[in-house]
């Protein structure tokens, strides 16, 4: 009976370690949905778009026009004249601080919370 609890008491503590271990990674990796999307054209901001306003956007690029789409609360790429489309196929984003790029317009999209001044 001592033994049996011994062991109930390891198996106590293993799953107490555990859970605190994963509530703090958890807590350290969460990511907040985001409130404005922030469009860059270099390292100039173009403008800044309200994710819960539904609204399709074009910005020009250095080679082409970009048409930026907000729907939902998400914002994606819909085209652009870039030769590989790798910004189109990026999908749609909503966490703070996701981005997307298109390297050949030199346009820049990222997720803030509304709160901040960059």
């Amino acid at each position: 009976m001592n033994k049996r609890l011994r062991n109930d008491l390891i198996l106590l503590f293993i799953c107490l370690s555990l859970g605190v271990v994963l509530f703090i990674f958890w807590r350290t990796n969460y990511k907040r949905v985001g409130k404005t999307a922030v469009v860059y054209h270099g390292e100039e901001v173009v403008l800044e778009l309200d994710l819960y306003k539904n609204q399709e956007v074009s910005v020009e690029g250095d080679i082409s026009i970009v048409v930026i789409v907000v729907n939902y609360g998400k914002v994606y790429v819909k085209e652009s004249g870039c030769e590989n489309q790798i910004c189109v196929h990026m999908g749609e984003k909503s966490l703070e601080n996701e981005t997307i790029t298109c390297l050949p317009n030199r346009i820049t999209i990222i997720i803030r919370d509304g709160d901040s001044n960059e």
